[in-house]
């Protein structure tokens, strides 16, 4: 009897798991409909549309293909070709890629959602296809068209000890267009030139080339010519010689390290960077190169009750002989973690990483900061070093951050509040525009997707917090909804209709031809699904995105994949306010071929790096969003970057409690070179305080410092507690945009001063 109960509910299991996936059919021909054995990768399209690093990633494998043919001396199958990627680490053995059969068919099992579709096989380009639906027990049917291209093959005999080397690749060079990194195997090069996109974009053009051979420290070059493609072109062989050594000043310095009351010698102490051990006065000398440098000084444990393990910026200058670096006293951060209801949260992780000067985080291994609470929800860091750090606390289903500032021997007092864990059931329906039920509408969220009942219905289970949901029908209608989900035993109930509105239009080159194969995307602050909101302009440079749901939306068109758009960075930024259930058309759009170039200088001033943190700055591209182009540093003053497209521009220069003045570049049509000099100035910082007007309750938002021209000269997020910094801010008077879902946006006027912490309070309205 157990055992026909144990039978009977595995038989309900695997019927609940068939039912809960979908099945996609994928048949791949060529041109003239013949079945073309390929390989097919399946990705889950939420983020992005027509990827072309995908693409891209795909044609390479042509290369890999006769790589493998040339050790096998025969054409492997596709399932020999996999093999071979794997062994080299290229590819995995789950399905990451599928195989259709002889007949071209391709029958898998997936999750429900939204997916993109890439298809590939030897010989020919890539084809794709997007917004491709899996509902559960339900077959959705894909057909791909592969374009047949003549495939150009270059041949080199690459002299290298092959056993022995780490790495080795090639590049090639045509009119200052570089191609990506191609991987070499064997000592036989055999490179297929090839056109990535299914719209048959080539990478370069007849005529004179460069291959730059690379492995191991080591390159070589070799120049080539190809008259016509689908030739082969033999480079004989090919010697690479070592790079030569850059050219690298380094300064010797002696570093005096003493304990906490600044005048003992700290003996016996690891510079860490170096391996090095100080002397009985406390002394070391090292050869630094010129520049900023993070220095661990290391202490043994049994004497961090004069000075603690902690790191030190230095910055190095031709006449700088001499440093004494005080071992700072350790601090004690303590705290309590509980839940909403008052409930210790027993046995939370809690951890603390230390904010790099260098960018990104640090996890310190001596003092370990990474402790667990206690049966009443306590924690205990003991011996913590001076610095930013950022605190994480997680109890297995909920993770929060908080950022602390830690001074020497001070004692900091944490209380962190988690949501009640519990998962709280939410039912709804979908209607369409005309009212009616939506039957199998996708209901996007981050990590899954499901879908509504015949009738509209729907219902799943969430977490206590904030969910951005995203219902969309095909060709019927579209909405999203930020939902705010209280810790509630209570179902929640949400009703939406959906809406039919749309955005079409038409791109045009200077020439008022049509741009082909560029893609279009709808995007919103709070909106994290652009991929179900994009388009390709077809032959006459025509996009329609449908459905999408009304409101405020900034248009972009992407630098690939496209031949009129050569460039990675948006071409084109539009503002498109969409009413309920109506298309919007935006006319004819013109974008440019002509690639700008601005090539600048930073003017640091003298006492630039006198204070910690100061190493370089950053160069950005002010648009409607914050576009960082490259990092500038005192030893390289000079920079230099493209721009999309002739416009009027505006550049900045950021860092380390430093700033340049808005630069505004014009880059005329014909795509020329323009100059810029950034002079740095001291800037100021601005804490801004975020609280909610209904509860008066610390809340998380989006904070922007705008300037009088409108430009977004700092962003930041609030953490927990509602606080945000933003730093490296010319004086001068700045409003503050501050944005949450579901609430007013809030603009404060705010004073900001050279050297100085310029605090602001800002309450939010919830919107009615």
């Amino acid at each position: 009897m157990r055992r026909g109960a144990w039978l009977l509910n595995l038989l309900l299991w695997v019927n609940l798991a068939i039912a809960q996936t979908g099945t996609l059919r994928v048949t791949v021909y060529d041109e003239q409909k013949r079945p073309v054995p390929s390989i097919v990768s399946v990705l889950p399209q939420l983020y992005e549309f027509c990827n072309p690093w995908r693409a891209e990633t795909l044609s390479q494998w042509h290369s890999l293909f006769i790589h493998c043919a040339s050790e096998l001396g025969r054409e492997p199958s596709l399932q020999e070709w996999h093999e071979w990627m794997v062994r080299f680490g290229l590819a995995i053995r789950e399905q990451s890629q599928r195989f259709t059969d002889e007949r071209g068919i391709g029958i898998w099992s997936l999750r429900p959602g939204i997916y993109s579709v890439y298809a590939w096989s030897p010989g020919y380009g890539v084809a794709c296809a997007h917004h491709i639906v899996i509902k559960p027990g339900q077959t959705t049917d894909v057909t791909l068209t592969l374009p047949r291209i003549p495939i150009t093959i270059i041949r080199a005999q690459v002299l290298l000890p092959w056993d022995s080397i780490g790495y080795a690749y090639v590049r090639l060079v045509q009119n200052g267009q570089v191609s990506p990194k191609i991987p070499l195997f064997a000592r036989y090069l055999q490179l297929p030139l090839s056109e990535w996109h299914p719209r048959a974009r080539r990478d370069f053009d007849l005529g004179e080339f460069k291959a730059i051979f690379e492995a191991d420290g080591k390159v070589g070059e070799k120049s080539f010519r190809i008259e016509r493609w689908g030739e082969i072109v033999d480079l004989g062989e090919v010697e690479l010689k070592p790079k030569p050594p850059k050219a690298e000043r380094r300064v010797p310095v002696t570093i005096q390290v003493l304990w906490s009351d600044r005048k003992t010698p700290a003996a016996g102490v690891a510079v860490y960077e170096m391996n090095t051990l100080t002397n009985k006065q406390g002394r070391v000398r090292l050869e630094l190169p010129l520049g900023g440098h993070e220095i661990e000084i290391r202490v043994p444990q049994n004497r961090w009750d004069k000075g603690i393990s902690s790191f030190h910026w230095l910055y190095i200058t031709p006449m700088l002989k001499e440093v004494k670096i005080v071992l700072p006293k350790p601090a004690k951060v303590q705290g309590i973690v509980r839940y909403e209801d008052g409930t210790p949260a027993v046995n939370a992780e809690v951890k603390m990483n230390l904010l790099s000067r260098k960018g990104g985080e640090r996890v310190l291994s001596q003092p370990s900061l990474n402790i667990r609470t206690d049966k009443k929800g306590n924690f205990n860091f003991a011996t913590v070093p001076p610095g930013r750090f950022v605190l994480r606390v997680w109890d297995g289903t909920y993770l929060t951050e908080r950022f602390l500032t830690v001074r020497e021997g001070e004692t900091i007092q944490v209380a962190i509040t988690l949501p009640i864990p519990s998962e709280r059931k939410v039912v709804g329906e979908v209607k369409l525009p005309s009212g009616e039920p939506a039957d199998g509408a996708a209901i996007v969220m981050l990590g899954k997707t499901l879908f509504s009942e015949s009738q509209g219905h729907f219902e799943f289970h969430c977490s206590p917090g904030e969910e951005t949901l995203f219902f969309w029908l095909p060709g019927k209608g579209a909405a999203w909804r930020w939902l705010t989900i209280p810790p509630s035993k209570e179902p929640l109930s949400l009703s939406v209709i959906l809406e039919k509105g749309g955005v079409t239009g038409q791109l045009v080159d200077e020439q008022g031809q049509p741009v082909k194969m560029a893609v279009v995307k709808l995007i919103q602050a709070g909106f994290y699904f652009p991929g179900l909101l994009a388009s390709h302009t077809d032959e006459n440079g025509r996009f329609a995105i449908s459905p999408v749901p009304s409101g405020k939306w900034q248009l972009l068109v992407e630098g690939y994949p496209s031949e009129q758009l050569p460039y990675p960075l948006p071409a084109l930024v539009k503002e498109v306010d969409v009413p309920p259930n109506e298309v919007v058309d935006v006319g004819t759009l013109k974008v440019s071929s002509k690639v700008g170039r601005i090539v600048g200088r930073v003017e640091f001033p003298s006492d630039f790096g006198s204070r910690e943190g100061e190493r370089k700055v950053k160069i950005f591209l002010c648009l409607p969003e914050k576009l960082w182009l490259c990092d500038v540093y005192p030893s390289k003053p000079q920079f230099e970057c493209q721009l999309p497209a002739p416009g009027v521009y505006w550049l900045l220069a950021q860092g380390g409690g430093w700033s340049s003045e808005p630069q505004k570049v014009i880059v005329p049509e014909t795509g020329e070179q323009v100059s810029v000099t950034l002079p740095l100035k001291r800037a100021g910082s601005v804490k801004v305080t975020v609280r909610s007007a209904k509860t008066d309750k610390p809340v998380p938002a989006s904070v922007y410092v705008v300037n009088a021209d409108g430009l977004e000269i700092a962003h930041s997020f609030c953490d927990c507690e509602g606080e945000a910094w933003l730093e490296n801010i010319l004086p001068g008077e700045y409003f503050l945009r501050v944005w949450r879902p579901l609430h007013r946006i809030a603009k404060v006027p705010v004073t900001v001063k050279a050297g100085e912490v310029t605090e602001a309070k800002v309450t939010l309205e919830p919107k009615e």
